[in-house]
């Protein structure tokens, strides 16, 4: 369950460029509550991917404000960004980066070896009961090498969760997903949405785009009227 605390998201004037200052994203105003869901979509090249990694503190922005609660990530170093991540965020990005000689759970449950002792064996619960849920397989200790792509993003959504992070950011997460695990992901998305987790998706899918609140549709790096 995400941790009670306020992680409302408020962005003003976000302005984020490229190679020969060309203008990837331009976002005067965002805001979003904890419980809140956003759904973000667009066609490729529209920001979509350069907004998500500018909320979570992964690149750096040219002009604007982006908030999370009481924290300013231009307030932070680097290493502060990192920590805060690490904190109150899950991330799932479009390729997995799992470990590939350990097992779906040793994965999923990564976060363990860096808590302290005594948040160890929850970790490793909500790990199991994310697998579970998304149809991995947890109890066998088969390296996740010879995983499908799909099964390897269902691993790393439970990586992201097992951590009860209060945030959690996932960039096409149902993409090399079939229909039936699409929909169990994406009822995972919204229980997390429902518990008071604040929850931004970038996605193409319809029907993850249908379960958020508020769906945010970008081309050529702004919102589209």
């Amino acid at each position: 369950m995400p941790a009670p605390e306020n992680m409302e998201l408020s962005v003003k004037g976000l302005i984020v460029t490229g190679a020969q200052r060309r203008k990837l994203l331009d976002l005067p105003c965002l805001t979003l509550a904890p419980g809140q869901s956003l759904g973000i979509s667009g066609p490729s090249g529209a920001g979509k991917t350069t907004l998500l990694h500018a909320v979570a503190g992964l690149i750096p922005v040219n002009t604007g404000a982006i908030q999370w609660g009481d924290t300013d990530l231009a307030d932070l170093s680097d290493a502060g960004r990192a920590r805060f991540r690490a904190a109150h965020m899950g991330l799932v990005f479009q390729t997995a980066h799992l470990f590939d000689e350990l097992s779906a759970l040793d994965n999923a449950a990564i976060a363990a070896g860096f808590a302290p002792k005594h948040a160890r064996a929850a970790i490793r619960d909500r790990a199991r009961e994310h697998l579970q849920k998304l149809g991995v397989q947890a109890s066998t200790g088969r390296a996740v090498a010879t995983f499908s792509g799909g099964e390897r993003q269902r691993i790393s959504m439970s990586r992201a969760l097992a951590r009860s992070p209060a945030i959690l950011l996932a960039d096409e997460p149902t993409a090399s997903l079939d229909r039936a695990a699409a929909e169990r992901l994406g009822d995972d998305l919204l229980d997390f949405s429902r518990q008071g987790g604040t929850l931004i998706v970038v996605s193409h899918d319809p029907s993850v785009l249908a379960r958020m609140d508020t769906v945010l549709r970008l081309a050529d790096g702004q919102v589209m009227q």
